[in-house]
């Protein structure tokens, strides 16, 4: 199995080309492109022409250094972005504009949280989630379906919702029948809910677990840390993917300290998470 990391682990303290060409001779294969992630990056505002030409330049930089743009992160502001009509409306462009740029990165597969209409906390209102969710859902799978675009929606770490575990997210997945609709596994997600990573790889199967999001906690909060600092059994883990046929990278969504200077101290954390990474994907 390949690994890969989030894109701005490596070109946010090294910039675009350097950052990419640093990645893969740290040995990953892939990247998780992350400028999207932020609903108020400039890129959502950026006529399409330029937007297009932006993220095609990105997807060249990768290219040339010999990394796959594998997956990609959707816009994410917390549930207060879902709150409304209105809010969700502005949601759905969003998420259009960025399954357009994940198309234009080369990359298939775009990976997006749950719709939250009444924040992080909605156990009382199952109904109205599902039918809210199912109905953001299948315009965003049907628009993705016309650029083959997947679209994978992530197991959340929010105790009091709904949609959030990888049980219930399954059932949501398959209840629409999309077949680009499939499921990103977030192993520190699992861990806040008590819930196995390995057992969940199991449970959601060759089929529907299409990309990972790796890292580590204390099994209370979601921290993103560096696996084996942590509670999740990573050896089972590595045992569930090779079980199921898992066929994408092991991606982690975790880095070295972002404010550490660059230089030796700060390449030698990088090349032990790299290795971390191997370890895990059984290479």
């Amino acid at each position: 199995m390949k690994t890969g990391i989030m894109s701005d682990a490596y070109t946010a303290p090294y910039g675009l080309e350097r950052g990419y060409c640093k990645m893969k001779e740290h040995g990953y294969d892939h990247a998780d492109y992350q400028g999207l992630i932020n609903v108020d990056a400039e890129l959502y505002d950026l006529p399409e022409e330029p937007f297009r030409e932006t993220l095609e330049r990105e997807a060249e930089a990768a290219r040339a250094a010999g990394v796959t743009i594998f997956q990609m992160h959707g816009p994410w502001g917390g549930s207060q972005t879902d709150l409304t009509k209105q809010l969700r409306r502005k949601k759905l462009e969003q998420v259009r504009k960025a399954i357009r740029g994940t198309a234009y990165l080369g990359c298939e597969n775009f990976v997006i949280h749950n719709v939250m209409p009444f924040g992080d906390a909605d156990g009382d209102n199952k109904a109205a989630v599902y039918e809210i969710n199912a109905e953001f859902f299948s315009k965003a799978a049907e628009y993705a379906a016309s650029f083959d675009v997947t679209v994978c929606l992530e197991n959340m770490p929010f105790g009091g919702q709904y949609l959030a575990r990888p049980a219930d997210m399954l059932a949501f997945v398959k209840s629409l029948d999309y077949d680009n609709f499939r499921m990103c596994l977030d192993t520190g997600h699992c861990s806040v809910f008590g819930i196995s990573p390995a057992e969940s790889a199991r449970l959601l199967g060759k089929e529907y677990l299409k990309v990972l999001h790796v890292h580590d906690n204390n099994g209370v909060s979601d921290f993103h840390w560096v696996p084996y600092t942590g509670v999740i059994d990573w050896d089972d883990f590595t045992k569930a993917l090779r079980e199921i046929g898992y066929e994408g990278p092991l991606s982690l969504e975790t880095c070295v300290p972002r404010n550490m200077p660059l230089g030796a101290e700060r390449e030698k954390k990088e090349l032990e998470l790299a290795a971390i990474a191997k370890k895990i994907a059984g290479e």
